[in-house]
């Protein structure tokens, strides 16, 4: 390795770790901040924060090491080292290759995290999410706010003895056939007297996480989409499980839980129709994002070098925020727009993530090569 390769990555290095450490703690306390608002222990999210910074840090780090490269090459351009290596006959194209190992590191870091330890990390996560929503329920209910409150779902309770809840409401919202809410969107209304939390895997269904066992519950449901004359049902049930919406970080979901193979395996299986669309392309984005960010890596390395040798020396800052703002662009919606619109997107969710990062990486080579 020359001096000069040894002296850029060197400290390229050093600042990718300063915005790692940087970012990851911003991070760490919007998410720490509002859970302890709710009434979450600080012991609790303590120990939740891991796992969320491991998801988390597939979106900071490749947000760090861009801001890294930019700001080690635009230090460059502005003492003049970059000129003066160009007088002496090196090649800009020396100062990116210089730095690719750092984004070849990551890339393969993120790739094999992605694969191996993700799913992992992400089950964890969104059964510390239902352990916080237990922990935080006395606060909630003091409070008068909703034990839960995810999209369509708002469940809350009027008093809390012990491990029991006390009149516990539930309402569930069903969106009609054009999506929205309105005469025929669906609606499931439930209350009890009083209620536990169960989180215990031989007492629920496959596939759930937690309920809420409501005692001598009284039930009424009108389904959507049902014309003048709706279905309604009314019951009173002694015995009555209410689920507890996923309430995982929100860039999480079931199918982040699953391996690489089961993956694949549920998607050649699923077959898509309206019944199963929102699962299928849920399992597409979870798949194609593990092959994806380790190749978004390389092209952010592409795109941030080019734009760095590129832009002038006066424009420093404006560099930096332009490459936050791609990466920010082009990762998130992979991570949550996807998802949140899975049942309506009619392709497969790959056709969505990977045009961004594909033409991100073309544009980077076309500027490394213009300035050559």
């Amino acid at each position: 390795m020359t001096v000069l390769s040894r002296a850029c990555l060197k400290e390229a290095g050093t600042n990718f770790l300063f915005y790692s450490t940087t970012y990851l703690g911003l991070i760490a306390l919007m998410f720490c901040i509002p859970l302890l608002k709710q009434g979450a222990p600080l012991l609790a999210v303590l120990e939740f924060l891991p796992e969320n910074l491991a998801i988390i840090s597939m979106l900071a780090l490749p947000l760090a090491m861009v801001t890294a490269l930019l700001g080690t090459v635009g230090r460059m351009r502005e003492d003049g080292e970059i000129t003066a290596l160009m007088a002496a006959g090196v090649s800009t194209w020396r100062i990116a290759a210089a730095l690719l190992p750092l984004a070849a590191g990551l890339a393969l870091g993120l790739g094999l995290a992605m694969h191996f330890l993700l799913p992992g990390i992400a089950l964890r996560l969104l059964n510390d999410r239902i352990l916080l929503v237990q922990q935080a329920a006395p606060t909630q209910v003091s409070r008068h706010l909703p034990l839960v409150q995810e999209g369509n779902d708002i469940i809350a309770a009027v008093g809390v003895e012990g491990t029991t809840l006390e009149h516990l409401f539930g309402v569930r919202l069903t969106p009609d056939a054009n999506g929205g809410f309105g005469e025929n969107s669906g609606i499931t209304v439930c209350y009890a007297p009083s209620a536990r939390f169960v989180t215990d895997p031989q007492v629920l269904g496959q596939g759930k996480k937690a309920a809420f066992e409501l005692h001598a519950a009284w039930l009424l449901r009108r389904d959507a989409n049902g014309g003048p004359t709706p279905n309604v049902l009314t019951a009173t049930l002694p015995l009555y499980a209410l689920d507890v919406p996923n309430t995982g970080s929100g860039i999480t979901s079931e199918a982040d839980t699953q391996s690489t193979y089961k993956l694949w395996v549920m998607m050649a299986r699923t077959v898509d129709n309206d019944k199963n669309r929102g699962y299928l392309r849920n399992f597409e984005r979870a798949w194609h994002l593990r092959w994806m960010v380790p190749v978004a890596v390389l092209a952010y390395w592409a795109f941030a070098c080019g734009l760095a040798l590129g832009i002038g020396s006066a424009n420093r800052l404006i560099a930096v925020v332009v490459g936050a703002l791609v990466v920010v662009a082009t990762l998130v919606p992979s991570f949550s727009v996807v998802r949140d619109l899975a049942p309506k997107i009619p392709i497969n969710a790959g056709w969505i993530m990977w045009p961004p990062i594909l033409i991100l990486g073309l544009v980077g080579i076309y500027l490394l090569w213009q300035r050559r």
